[in-house]
């Protein structure tokens, strides 16, 4: 198979895989919605079964899209971050090595530069958690009434 015809394969491989990650990334976010309602009609559910009035409870509506749940503790900062950097520092390093000799003149500039990219959204990822102090750990709760002290037996 000589190069000639390695051209001809592109759009036979390029269109399929293209139309195949559109339509995983919609069934996946899709999958996240179901799972989203399903839990929300648990938790009413839930609150029904214990005699409260589930529509007292917060979140959006049935009427409104809903939002997916953020699965990340709130010290950190979102994984999204690290993701977008790590993708395009692939991206951009895959684009380098691939350029062969040309790798440090002019085709190889826009690999160089994904990959900064990709790099200054991992640093930042770094840089951010270090830089979010961490909650401060929560007092524990006394009973009302506690801060007068201890009672004293009258003499």
């Amino acid at each position: 198979m000589g190069p000639e015809q390695v051209d001809i394969w592109i759009p036979f491989l390029a269109i399929p895989l293209g139309i195949g990650m559109i339509i995983t990334l919609m069934v996946l976010l899709h999958r996240a919605k179901i799972r989203e309602l399903d839990q929300r009609h648990r938790e009413r559910m839930a609150a029904i079964e214990k005699g409260l009035d589930p529509s007292s409870m917060s979140g959006p509506e049935t009427h409104e899209r809903p939002r997916l749940a953020r699965s990340w503790a709130s010290d950190r900062p979102p994984p999204a971050h690290l993701l977008r950097g790590l993708i395009w520092l692939g991206v951009g390093l895959a684009y380098v090595l691939s350029a062969g000799e040309a790798r440090f003149s002019w085709p190889g500039l826009p690999g160089w530069i994904a990959a900064g990219i990709g790099g200054a959204y991992v640093v930042y990822y770094v840089m951010e958690g270090r830089r979010r102090p961490l909650p401060p750990p929560s007092a524990p709760e006394r009973p009302p009434g506690s801060d007068r002290g201890p009672d004293l037996p009258s003499a």
